[in-house]
């Protein structure tokens, strides 16, 4: 019979022919929150985002949160452009972060997300990229926050693979399991890099609370 597997999907009541794998997004943007408050000099950082959906609504929660976490005096100034494939837009947004004082900007926003690392590399300013794979990050790029979708496709071939696909179920990608990674540019800030590292390892351990927009951890089975 066939069998599916349900991609960057949190939701309830998953048919017994599916197993969904959601993504802790919320991991995802306390780290570049928190990478990006150690490593700005003005004090003022930006995130822009692609639509209002479930996921990138989480990656804003914990992008403040990290943040605050690194420097609650530090400005966090969010947009939407409603757009995941409008890279005029996003560098335009980010541009006008840069003028108005911000030293790094992070993206949420797939394709659209190009703009802003363009935008950076325009204003001499840092950006923090997710969503992608890279391995050699672009010029002015301080870091990379990878959703390691990859990870999700082989464990559901492997588990038909294997005969124990789990119907029926929900698995949790996140810091712990490397469904969510950190790629750092080498020889770059962010200023205090171990930090950075131990807020990773610390959330990836259980030491610190990430919790996503509606202030709920996601109560989904943890891949191990």
């Amino acid at each position: 019979y066939q069998r599916y597997a349900m991609i960057d999907m949190n939701r309830a009541n998953i048919d017994k022919n599916a197993i969904a794998f959601a993504f802790s997004y919320a991991e995802a943007g306390y780290v570049a929150g928190f990478t990006a408050a150690k490593t700005t000099q003005t004090g003022s950082i930006g995130l822009v985002c692609g639509q209002r959906i479930t996921q990138v609504q989480d990656f804003a929660r914990g992008f403040k949160d990290g943040a605050k976490y690194a420097d609650d005096k530090v400005k966090v100034n969010t947009v939407y452009i409603n757009d995941f494939y409008d890279a005029y837009t996003a560098r335009n947004r980010a541009e006008e972060m840069y003028r108005g004082g911000a030293d790094v900007v992070c993206h949420l926003a797939g394709l659209s997300g190009q703009g802003v690392i363009e935008a950076a590399q325009n204003t001499g300013k840092w950006a923090i990229s997710v969503d992608g794979s890279e391995t050699r990050l672009p010029q002015n790029v301080l870091a990379a926050i990878i959703i390691n979708y990859e990870m999700a496709i082989y464990e559901a071939c492997q588990s038909i693979e294997e005969n124990r696909f789990a119907g029926g179920s929900s698995r949790l990608l996140n810091l712990s399991n490397d469904g969510i990674m950190l790629n750092l540019a080498i020889g770059t800030p962010p200023n205090d890099t171990k930090a950075v590292l131990k807020v990773k390892d610390d959330i990836a351990a259980g030491k610190i609370t990430v919790c996503n927009n509606n202030n709920r951890i996601v109560n989904y089975q943890i891949l191990s």
